[in-house]
């Protein structure tokens, strides 16, 4: 029986996808709770009504970073070992993405991995957040205080970096393929929306 790789690449990037898009559609319902035009809370009180969108909201949020970071170290354990083999991915296995990263586009591409690029600070971003939720630490939220940011017009600095977070798995696969001459095109396809969509 041949071998192949058991690659969950677009699974993980499917299930980020999912949670980002469930997550933009809480935030949204919970500023629109918040600026009175859904003023029908099924006998809840706004706090409690707010804290269930939180609590949602997180939960989603948490789903869509964890799979982003999934899907993108999957994505280089599948293309280190594709390309230099067992002996080499093994070496640099127990070594956090970013340093996966830089050493294996050395050693495949003889270049080093421009750390001025978007698609670099967009790593970091997403193995801080990552990180942040693995190792979390308990904290108070003030339910005014939330209530108050979401009220701002412009994006606060959370929403700004989750938008970014969910192109990091892109602007990484286009810098790699900007340096690779041998890059797998199939890591460039994009996930459609509905790529295994499931209701349960």
């Amino acid at each position: 029986m041949d071998k192949r790789l058991d690659s969950k690449i677009n699974i993980f990037r499917s299930a980020s996808k999912r949670n980002y898009n469930k997550y933009k559609t809480v935030y949204k319902m919970e500023k629109e709770l918040l600026l009175g035009s859904n003023l029908f809370l099924l006998g809840k009180d706004l706090d409690e009504m707010l804290s269930e969108y939180y609590n949602q909201e997180e939960s989603h949020r948490m789903a869509f970073i964890v799979f982003q970071a999934m899907a993108i170290e999957a994505f280089l354990n599948e293309y280190i070992y594709v390309r230099v083999g067992k002996l080499y991915f093994n070496s640099m296995d127990k070594l956090s993405p970013i340093d996966k990263l830089l050493v294996a586009c050395k050693l495949i591409t003889g270049k080093d991995f421009p750390r001025n690029s978007r698609a670099f600070e967009l790593l970091k971003k997403t193995v801080k957040y990552r990180n942040r939720l693995v190792h979390y630490k308990v904290k108070e939220i003030d339910i005014q205080k939330l209530a108050d940011e979401l009220l701002k017009k412009e994006k606060g600095d959370l929403e700004k970096d989750m938008e970014d977070i969910s192109t990091t798995y892109d602007k990484l696969v286009e810098t790699l393929n900007s340096l690779d001459d041998n890059f797998d095109r199939k890591y460039l396809v994009q996930i459609p929306d509905d790529f295994w969509n499931t209701s349960y």
